[in-house]
């Protein structure tokens, strides 16, 4: 399970996923702040939104589709704390 955040309070560490199926899981105290799943865009620079659902506000976890890429979780606003985020493959 690739950990993307782990008890921080900021976005997160490129991490490299094989295509497939995921769980996208994020808690910890939020106050306010978004942490959003992300995927590296096209042009190798800008990282892109992997869809409305994976911008979560409150503790939860959704499911993705990503191809083969590079992803993050960034977080906007808050000040959040002890912020864990992490990528569950649950299929191809």
């Amino acid at each position: 399970m690739p950990k993307l955040i782990d008890n921080g309070s900021a976005t997160g560490a490129p991490v490299a996923v094989a295509p497939g199926r995921y769980c996208y899981e994020v808690d910890g105290t939020f106050n306010g702040a978004t942490v959003t799943l992300k995927k590296l865009g096209p042009d190798g620079t800008n990282y892109i939104s992997v869809g409305a659902d994976a911008a979560l506000t409150a503790e939860g976890a959704v499911q993705v589709d990503l191809p083969a890429c590079t992803v993050r979780a960034e977080v906007t606003g808050g000040p959040p704390s002890a912020i864990h985020a992490a990528l569950e493959r649950i299929g191809l």
